[in-house]
């Protein structure tokens, strides 16, 4: 019989749909918006995915440039989109527990590289400020009982797709968590910002465990207490630089 094709893994899915949405779709943003929500979820308060998600090369620098420019540098940056891909990006650094390439520290880098932690947080208060968000985010009103005198003897007429279509991105509950979720990401920054990046260096057990005796196990010792001392000085001196950064920027 035929061979059954592998299954898709989700997350790459995603993002291949949502490239694919940018240029055969007039109106991508309740498409790609549907899509991050998922994304989101998916990622929420669960490192595994985080580090699933992070192990393709490819998926830092798309969410980077939805936050930078909508993913399409000639289009006008759409609010709903950037501003989900910012919380998608938080969900990078808050729930990273990666070691290496792709850790916390890492991401965080390239996100003021490339966009800069002000301009992330505007991006994030722009989607806030949107009418859509606004009104999810607002307390429910409560329904009114309607007589028969209050009926409207008329339908309302209804509105199309393209009027509500940015609504539908937001309900009370995800926004009520978004505003509260930024306040969270505020301060794992500052935790990310003043922890050094973990380089792989010998232990300090490790450095005097040496086979043998005389000159030359003497020299090995010495060379890895070196090191040690060598990368410890890395870390030191990359936390006062974190420091120093975030220093500026909590004072601007």
């Amino acid at each position: 019989g035929k061979e059954q094709a592998a299954p898709e893994v989700l997350l790459p899915c995603c993002i291949r749909h949502m490239a694919a949405a940018k240029t055969s779709v007039k109106d991508s943003t309740w498409l790609q918006g549907s899509l991050l929500r998922l994304m989101i979820t998916w990622l929420y308060d669960c490192p595994p995915a985080v580090a699933a998600f992070l192990g393709n090369p490819s998926h830092l620098p798309f969410v980077v440039e939805l936050i930078a420019s909508n993913g399409n540098p000639e289009q006008k940056r759409n609010p709903h989109i950037a501003g989900l891909g910012a919380v998608l990006m938080a969900m990078c650094m808050v729930y990273n527990e990666t070691v290496g390439d792709t850790d916390a520290a890492t991401v965080l880098d390239v996100l003021n590289t490339r966009v800069g932690l002000s301009q992330y947080f505007l991006v994030w208060d722009d989607m806030m400020a949107t009418e859509e968000f606004s009104t999810a985010v607002a307390p429910p009103a409560p329904s009114k009982p309607v007589s028969r005198v209050d009926a409207p003897v008329e339908e309302a007429p209804q509105s199309t797709a393209v009027e509500h279509i940015d609504q539908d991105l937001y309900d009370h509950h995800f926004a009520t968590w978004v505003t509260e979720f930024k306040t969270t990401v505020n301060s794992s920054l500052v935790t990310i910002y003043a922890r050094p990046k973990q380089i792989a260096a010998p232990t300090d057990s490790a450095v005097w465990e040496c086979g043998g005796e005389g000159m030359d196990s003497d020299k090995v010792r010495l060379e890895r207490a070196h090191t040690l001392i060598r990368t410890q000085e890395i870390e030191m001196s990359e936390m006062r630089a974190r420091n120093a950064q975030l220093a500026e920027r909590l004072l601007q």
